[in-house]
């Protein structure tokens, strides 16, 4: 949690600009399998693939989210479904998202 501390305080300095590395950072923190950059909202998206879902919802990557990043603000998050390819990637696997801004 330290990490995603730090990395919101180096963000505000710079002019909102994250590095690919400390977005990984993040994802791996947060347990995801891919983290992307949404520029139009300023905000970030986890991706978190699945081949059988089990009894896991969207709402507990949510909730996972807003307990690993204390100042994180959940702009939405859901479910895509697609057939299974293997090889494919994580966009287009069946895979939770969320979507969220950290605080400023």
């Amino acid at each position: 949690m330290t990490y995603i501390n730090s990395m919101n305080q180096e963000q505000t300095k710079k002019d909102g600009k994250v590095k690919k590395q400390d977005l990984e950072n993040l994802g791996f923190e947060l347990g995801a399998d891919k983290m992307k950059t949404v520029p139009s909202v300023k905000a970030y998206k986890a991706l978190f693939g699945f081949f059988y879902a089990g009894d896991k919802t969207a709402a507990d990557y949510a909730k996972r989210v807003t307990a690993q990043c204390p100042g994180a603000e959940v702009l939405s998050f859901g479910r895509k479904d697609f057939p299974f390819k293997g090889g494919a990637p994580v966009e287009k696997q069946s895979h939770f998202y969320v979507l969220f801004k950290m605080a400023k």
